[in-house]
């Protein structure tokens, strides 16, 4: 853990060395992903009212625990002379008037007020949790009101963890991203009004992925990320919904047109909807083709020589968003290599079709692309597939040169995970949370 920069570092001179040898040449680059189970088990995925449940649980079994062995005396309690509003001002005043040097006594006053604004925060912290999950569990019903006393105080081991490690930029306010809405590229995609909440997901998991968090040992702390995520999953569609709300109250259709009656509102409901790992916040549900694993979206770009230009790994379950990202991170990578032939082709199978993401592609990035509009092994077009570059595509594929670019990409890309994956028994990671694996990331 003390090397990760050092070793996202490597990866780029070690591309130069492989250049230096003949190893690395532009031309045609090919594109896949395949999918690794995380350090975390698919049975520990929790919805919110169970996250909240055990929250309480816990704190519960520890105050009972720690009674039984000190008392009611729990170590938190406020100095008898800071209890009182006029006994904390009389405390104050005593230590700003005890004599000495100027810079000694302001020194002992602001020992003093540390000393106090903590004690009150500890009391605050407990009263926080306690209220989120009566208001978040039993107004709904979700959550027995007698499993909802909470507890009295924070545990002494809470207590030392947290003062000793705060997590930065924690919790839905913190953290929050500023989600905008570009109505044009929304509309255009076709999806309805479901297109405006997968914008506001896709902005939060790009958000969360360029501010990781540290998955924390502590099953406490675990739960408490877990909770986030979902209440930040919650405001992402409020957020959506609301500007696909002032959409259609002041957009106009294509004709110039206003719409017709407003949308129906937007119902929230009580309690955050869906379920979040709570042993890495940051793993997914993912399909493979052995069945379901609880970890992460691989991607890989690699040359004609089989050499890794660029890996990163994403939350997202398919690869229809990832072709642009990953184009841009090959070009990266041989730049900080001093690579200069870079890529002029690139080849990926039928999931990675995006419309957008290919236009960026050859647009901006002069490369160009060959992704076939569907699997090899569908007879017919799908429906809705057929004209316009749809048929380009399926022409440039059957074309001579066509097929000899694009036969070239099993054989590229297949064998380094065939490598990584059957041959070394790698199949998932053992580090938590999603940053830290990405071999050229910051974290």
């Amino acid at each position: 853990m003390r090397h990760e920069r050092v070793l996202a570092e490597l990866f780029a001179r070690v591309l130069g060395l492989c250049d230096g040898a003949g190893l690395v040449s532009g031309g045609v680059i090919a594109i896949a992903g395949t999918r690794l189970a995380g350090n975390a088990s698919k049975d520990r995925n929790r919805e919110f009212a169970k996250i909240a449940r055990e929250i309480l649980g816990e704190a519960k079994v520890t105050d009972q625990a720690e009674d039984r062995q000190r008392g009611e005396a729990g170590g938190d309690e406020l100095p008898e002379e800071l209890r009182t509003v006029e006994g904390r001002r009389a405390f104050l005043r005593d230590v700003r008037m005890r004599p000495g040097p100027m810079v000694v006594r302001v020194s002992w006053w602001l020992a003093a007020v540390r000393r106090v604004a903590r004690a009150l925060m500890l009391r605050r912290q407990a009263a926080a949790l306690v209220m989120l999950c009566r208001v978040r569990g039993c107004r709904t019903g979700r959550i027995p009101i007698a499993t909802c006393q909470g507890p009295r105080r924070l545990t002494r081991s809470n207590r030392t963890k947290r003062s000793s490690s705060p997590r930065q930029g924690s919790g839905p306010c913190q953290s929050a991203p500023e989600y905008v809405f570009d109505t044009k590229r929304i509309v255009a995609r076709g999806q309805g009004r479901e297109g405006w909440p997968r914008e506001a997901r896709r902005q939060l998991e790009e958000h969360r992925f360029t501010h990781p968090q540290p998955v924390p040992r502590s099953r406490s702390e675990r739960l408490l990320i877990a909770a986030e995520r979902l209440e930040e999953d919650l405001e992402a569609d409020r957020r959506a919904n609301e500007a696909y709300q002032h959409y259609k109250a002041t957009g106009r259709k294509s004709d110039g047109r206003r719409f017709g009656r407003a949308p129906n509102p937007y119902m929230p409901p009580e309690v955050p909807e869906g379920k979040v790992n709570i042993t890495d916040p940051d793993s997914h549900y993912m399909k493979t083709n052995d069945g379901y694993v609880q970890g992460y979206n691989a991607q890989a770009v690699v040359s004609e020589q089989q050499i890794v230009l660029a890996a990163d790994i994403t939350t997202s379950t398919v690869d229809w968003s990832q072709l642009d990202p990953m184009v841009g991170a090959a070009i990266a990578e041989l730049e900080q290599a001093g690579v200069s032939d870079g890529p002029r082709v690139a080849l990926a199978d039928c999931q990675y079709w995006n419309e957008e993401h290919m236009d960026e592609v050859v647009a901006n990035k002069h490369i160009q692309v060959l992704i076939p509009p569907e699997s090899q092994a569908r007879a017919e077009p799908r429906a809705g597939s057929t004209g316009g570059r749809y048929d380009y595509m399926r022409a440039v594929l059957k074309s001579e040169a066509g097929q000899q670019l694009y036969h070239k990409r099993p054989g590229m890309i297949e064998p380094l995970f065939a490598q990584t994956k059957h041959n070394r028994g790698v199949t998932r990671f053992l580090r938590r949370g999603g940053r830290r694996y990405a071999p050229n990331g910051d974290y």
